[in-house]
């Protein structure tokens, strides 16, 4: 049995083996690669935001008030969707609900800065540490709590 060297090049059995090492190589890769884009675009993402009644009552903005930062908030879920670009169709609609019902003017938010309800509407991915879940289950939905960061002074 004869046995191949790979540093010997010069004889068309090497040449060969090493094509055919490295073919094999790059088509795992692309499989990989794929699987991973598949897996990652199978992911779930949660439509999550305040209630409304908090963030449209003028002493939460008040009371939430620390510098750069207005927190912490409640956000509470939403929706549930199997990728971001399901997600944002439905962020974008609470958004102009939340619009129509001036949830940031009636709540004094513009006193702080902001202009527009979608700083409080967010698409979160369900591996994102800041989630948490109240009760175990597969049906339990997460929230979190979290600081919203003020817009730059115009």
């Amino acid at each position: 049995m004869r046995v191949l060297h790979m540093a010997n090049m010069t004889t068309p059995e090497s040449r060969a083996y090493y094509r055919s090492v490295m073919s094999n190589l790059v088509l795992t890769a692309i499989a990989v690669t794929t699987l991973l884009a598949t897996t990652a675009q199978a992911q779930t993402w949660y439509l999550m935001a305040p209630d409304e009644k908090i963030v449209s009552n003028p002493r939460v903005a008040v009371r939430m008030e620390h510098g750069p930062v207005m927190g912490p908030l409640e956000f509470v879920t939403r929706g549930k969707f199997s990728s971001r670009a399901e997600c944002e169709p439905a962020r974008q609609e609470l958004v102009t609900a939340w619009r129509q019902l001036s949830v940031v003017k009636r709540g004094s938010w513009d006193k702080y800065g902001f202009t527009s309800p979608s700083i409080f509407v967010r698409c979160i991915p369900a591996d994102d540490p800041q989630l948490k879940r109240l009760h175990t289950g597969a049906d339990a939905l997460p929230s979190m709590e979290t600081f919203v960061n003020r817009p730059p002074h115009r």
